[in-house]
Parts: C-alpha cells; structure tokens; sequence
C-alpha cells in the first residue's frame, strides 16, 4: 500500500495505523480506529484478518441492519453479503471515516436494496390479489395493526409501528442517531449525508413520533427505553 520509505521520513506513522482521517466542512479530524489495522492485513491477503472483523461486529451489524428491514432471514442476509462486500472491498478502502461506519453503510445499502425489492413485490402481489388478501400480506412482515397492539398494550409494538410509518429518510436517520446510539457525525458517516441534516432528520422523526404516540397517551420516552433495551442484549 505505502512505499518503504514513508516509516522512515514520518516516524509518526508506524505508530498510527490504527489511525484514520476524517475530513469536516472546516477541519481534518483524526480519528482512532481500531479496526484499520484488520484491513490493511485484508489489502496485503492477510484472509485471516476479515474473521476478526467478522467476530467484533457481526451481531452490532445484524441488529442494525434488522432495524432496518424488519426481518431476521433478511438481517443475516444482509450481514453476510456486508462482509463479502467489505472483503473484495478492502483494497479500495480510504479512511475518510472509520471501518466500522464503513461496514455500516455497506449494511444499509444493501438494506435498502431489499427494501425496494420487497416493496416491488408487495406492489405486484396487489395488482394481482384482492383487497383483503393484499391486507394480510401487509401484515406478514410488518408489525401488528394499531388496535391488536393497543389491546395488549404492548408499547414497544406501537412505537415500532411510528417508526415504520415514517418516511425512509427520517427513520434510518433515527434509527442510526437514536437507536444505535451513534454520534451525529458517525450517523452522517453510515448516511452519506452531513451532521446537521442528521440533526433536522432526527428532529421531524421524534416530532412525527411524538404526535403519533399522543394518540396513545404515551411520551418520547419509550424511546429512550427502547433504545436502551435493545443496547443491553448480547
């Protein structure tokens, strides 16, 4: 990857590799990655390098990726293809962002590819079956109708619904900032997009929330519990 000569001329560097820049609107961040180590070995054919990456983020990345899709065969799929693609992609690899936001971006793209393709396929199964059979395949992969889930007052449940209902762009943004507990600039990173529209993106997703669990007598705080819930399983 690097000439021979850079340890030489720039001592600092064979201390940092596990280093990466991180370029701001005004500055140039550095950022300590510990997993940059892993791909520089996966550039040079180190093959042993993607099981450690696949151990230290395998399950962060399926539960990421299942709050996306909403589907658990799906989740996997989607983790599996990430590290495929992470694997063949490592030589491209630039540390404008750290290697665990990349793996993530790879996991919400491809999450988002089966998005389309399921949405596609909801919108041919309707032109082809009757209202009441397009209803119930609705219900299959999403989560239960408002008054099932109010009748077992199962809070969680209602709050998933809000967060399905919102448009895509608000909810990954959710789902990244306050669900997954990234920071502002780790979500842009994962989002392609920049801080502040994180910022304004989480802002309409909890104010859409929060309208729709008024409904319900219920406060944003079930977020808070959700997200910190969820951060507790293994």
């Amino acid at each position: 990857m690097s000439s021979k000569c850079e340890p030489c001329s720039h001592p600092n560097r064979a201390t940092s590799s596990s280093r990466s820049l991180r370029k701001s609107s005004n500055r140039t961040e550095r950022v300590d990655d510990p997993d940059l180590p892993l791909i520089q070995a996966l550039q040079t054919g180190d093959d042993t390098a993607l099981n450690e990456l696949i151990n230290r983020h395998r399950a962060p990345l399926f539960h990421f990726a299942f709050r996306v899709v909403r589907d658990e065969s799906a989740a996997r799929d989607v983790v599996q293809e990430t590290f495929v693609r992470a694997y063949f992609g490592a030589a491209k690899f630039r540390p404008r962002a750290t290697v665990k936001t990349w793996l993530y971006a790879i996991a919400l793209n491809l999450s988002r590819d089966f998005m389309r393709r399921r949405m596609r396929r909801r919108e041919a199964f309707s032109l082809d079956a009757n209202a009441g059979m397009a209803a119930e395949a609705e219900v299959v992969d999403g989560s239960p109708p408002v008054n099932d889930a109010a009748g077992k007052h199962d809070e969680f449940a209602l709050l998933q619904q809000g967060i399905d209902q919102l448009p895509q762009h608000l909810r990954e943004a959710l789902i990244a900032f306050s669900l997954e507990g990234k920071s502002q600039r780790e979500a842009a990173d994962i989002l392609g997009t920049t801080p502040k529209t994180v910022e304004l993106r989480v802002y309409h997703a909890k104010r859409k929330l929060r309208e729709w669990l008024k409904e319900f007598e219920m406060t944003e705080d079930l977020l808070r519990d959700r997200a910190a819930s969820e951060r507790l399983k293994p």
